[in-house]
């Protein structure tokens, strides 16, 4: 967006950039800027960069997501359902 403004980007700003798209885990648009910068001759540095602990959870529960079986998803079904009647059932009314 800055480029298509007509602002060139400096080394504050292309080291800015790769600091929190490494943060955010995405490792590779920050190397392809840090491409970009040595190849317009700007003078930055290749860091390592920790990644934020809520986008490294976020990464690792999306590996781990299994496929839900048949059988469970029957089951899962059958309880949605079975809430979905009950609750069109008067609840019984007690004595005052």
């Amino acid at each position: 967006m800055m480029k298509a403004d007509g602002c060139e980007p400096g080394v504050k700003t292309y080291d800015l950039l790769m600091g929190k798209l490494g943060s955010m885990n995405r490792v590779n648009k920050a190397n392809t800027l840090f491409n970009e910068a040595k190849k317009r001759g700007m003078a930055v540095v290749a860091k390592e960069y920790v990644v934020d602990p809520w986008y490294a959870k976020k990464a690792k529960a999306s590996k781990e997501k299994k496929k839900e079986t048949l059988p469970e998803k029957m089951a899962r079904k059958r309880r949605t359902l079975k809430q979905i009647r009950l609750s069109f059932v008067k609840p019984p009314m007690g004595r005052a």
